[in-house]
């Protein structure tokens, strides 16, 4: 594809909700928002462009409003994810203006905090403090992608004679809404290599690297692998297809583990160590 331009499909119907558009009912969708990645990094790179309801554009950029933020937020060091000279003064803008729709604040008073007390011997005890950075719901995470993934796969088997596309095949699993810092976990790894060879049907980076996808075919199986990563700072990586082989694959991923520990507040805690990803071993969007 062009690494300089936008496609543009002239569709019939949504191809998020299947509905036939109307002038009274269709609105312009560009599938990467210009305002969720940098602003500027869009120019001159590619980008699909259709048309959707209105009720899934809006619902798609609610979603992108707080994702969009937090993913360009840098980390609880004050370390940026990215190199992008926008990309701080992006993040920095949203902070105040975006608001988390986890906890009802301005994404920068989002960071979750959480006070764990314990006894170490008797008569002696321990409190523990730890704030993280401002966190995305999972289910959003995966809505947000289910568009992109569908708005491509409608693009991919885009018909221009009847202006459509099939919906995403079979049934979306997912499998894991990760920020940078774990990349490299048992699940996400496992995931990498289990799909590496699968045929590439779309991969592609554009918006000077702030947005990757790739959609994978299984050769012999009707599954399709979906991942992308959001302002280098966020993977959602997903599958479709008949609901038996996507149980007889996620049987096969390792689990999460972690250590639970108690707020004193009530709340609960699942931590473990992070494992990050050397760039060398990240071909999950390997052309």
């Amino acid at each position: 594809m062009p690494s300089n331009r936008v496609v543009i499909l002239r569709n019939r119907v949504c191809p998020y909700c299947r509905i036939d558009l109307s002038p009274g009912n269709e609105s312009t969708e560009h599938v990467v928002g210009r305002k969720f990645v940098p602003k500027g990094t869009l120019e001159n790179q590619w980008n699909l462009i259709l048309k959707a309801c209105d009720n899934c554009n809006g619902n798609k950029a609610d979603l992108e409003d707080d994702i969009s933020a937090i993913t360009m937020q840098p980390d609880v060091s004050g370390q940026h994810f990215g190199s992008h000279p926008q990309l701080a003064k992006d993040a920095a803008h949203k902070a105040t203006k975006a608001s988390s729709r986890h906890t009802g604040k301005a994404v920068g008073d989002s960071q979750p905090n959480l006070v764990v007390k314990g006894e170490l011997a008797k008569g002696v005890s321990v409190t523990f403090n730890f704030t993280g950075q401002a966190v995305i719901s999972p289910e959003r995470a995966f809505d947000l992608a289910a568009y992109h993934f569908q708005a491509f796969f409608f693009y991919l088997t885009f018909n221009p004679g009847d202006g459509c596309g099939p919906e995403l095949p079979g049934v979306y699993a997912e499998i894991q809404a990760v920020s940078k810092r774990d990349w490299g976990n048992d699940v996400a790894r496992a995931f990498m290599a289990r799909t590496r060879s699968w045929e590439p049907q779309l991969v592609f980076t554009t918006a000077s690297g702030h947005f990757r996808l790739a959609i994978r075919k299984h050769p012999d199986k009707q599954m399709w692998s979906l991942a992308t990563e959001w302002n280098e700072n966020y993977r959602v990586m997903a599958l479709c297809g008949e609901e038996s082989d996507l149980r007889e694959f996620m049987s096969g991923l390792p689990a999460m583990g972690g250590e639970v520990y108690r707020g004193a507040d009530g709340s609960t805690l699942i931590a473990r160590t992070e494992k990050q990803l050397a760039t060398e071993d990240d071909d999950l969007f390997a052309p």
